[in-house]
């Protein structure tokens, strides 16, 4: 179940980054636009996340208990990530204001 979620959520999130691309971008740009964020979300980002990650759960690892990470503290970190983003999103991200004529 956790691996679909993911994929669902994943690829909701594509869907509105590309749609937020189109209506920022002019038809001119748009591919090349979208071919950048590609390569930061699909390339560079899955290279990033991993070493975050990989640091992040050497962190909270726990070799000598009964239990070997510390899960709480080591889901907390996206939690909180996840959370500060959708702040800076809800503060920052450019609201326009469609007529209804």
């Amino acid at each position: 179940m956790g691996v679909a979620l993911h994929g669902l959520c994943f690829g909701c999130f594509i869907f509105v980054a590309f749609m937020i691309v189109d209506e920022n971008t002019t038809p001119d740009i748009r591919a090349t636009t979208q071919n950048l964020f590609n390569f930061v979300i699909i390339g560079i980002g899955i290279i990033v996340g991993s070493l975050f990650a990989t640091s992040i759960a050497g962190r909270y690892a726990q070799p000598d208990a009964a239990i070997p990470m510390d899960y709480v503290k080591l889901f907390s970190v996206p939690m909180y990530m996840a959370l500060a983003c959708f702040v800076l999103m809800l503060l920052f991200y450019p609201s326009k204001k469609k007529s209804m004529a």
